[in-house]
């Protein structure tokens, strides 16, 4: 499928009605995601994977996937009513097929044993973080690493990436690719002074293999 034609129908989606501050609710802009899941799928043997879009918000990832072939797509995320734009957004392009949603908290995945390793791919646009350990887009990719026995994919401000990709090498996870995109943020927030904000935005390419971090 032609990036314009993704971007295109990510853009007809419904977008947060009432985005939470406290789970840094943003939507994910359709170029962004369009961009990241293309490179993917050119890259990827995805109708064929399983894959995992962690924190799915309104689900755009995971339908970006699902558009590009994937036929087993599982949409996680912990607030109810964006699962439920979510599910209203596979019900519009006719994806039902290829997407499962499920209402959890993410990083309680970690204690089901039955999804260990089971993913080929999990991608996430994850709380940006505070570049610490126990950041909320570390505890992301801590549990990425139990779900995933192949590629992490996730999106993160440039200017964690130095600290994530250090993180990575620490709990022995070495082959990494990272690669720029455009992310303009719209204003979301009352206390966002601007209407929009253009943010330098990394995508990280991790193969994670059979390794877990705790």
């Amino acid at each position: 499928m032609k990036l314009k034609n993704i971007i295109s129908d990510l853009e007809s989606l419904e977008t947060f009605s009432s985005p939470k501050d406290y789970l840094e609710q943003y939507q994910t802009p359709a170029p962004v995601a369009g961009e990241m899941i293309h490179y993917i799928s050119n890259n990827y043997s995805i109708q064929n994977y399983s894959i995992a879009d962690l924190g799915c918000g309104t689900g755009i990832l995971g339908i970006a996937a699902a558009l590009c072939g994937c036929k087993n797509v599982f949409l996680f995320d912990i607030d109810e009513e964006a699962l439920e734009i979510a599910k209203n957004n596979v019900e519009s392009l006719e994806l039902n097929d290829n997407i499962q949603i499920i209402q959890t908290d993410v990083n309680q995945l970690k204690l089901c044993k039955k999804l260990n390793k089971y993913f080929d791919l999990v991608i996430t646009n994850p709380p940006f973080g505070i570049r610490s350990e126990n950041g909320a887009d570390v505890e992301f990719l801590k549990t990425a690493s139990y779900l995933c026995n192949n590629t992490i994919f996730s999106l993160h401000k440039f200017s964690t990436v130095n600290f994530l990709k250090k993180f990575y090498n620490k709990n022995g996870i070495s082959d990494i690719k990272s690669f720029k995109i455009e992310y303009n943020l719209p204003k979301t927030y009352k206390f966002q002074k601007k209407k929009e904000k253009n943010i330098d935005v990394v995508c990280l390419e991790a193969k994670i293999n059979d390794i877990i971090i705790e």
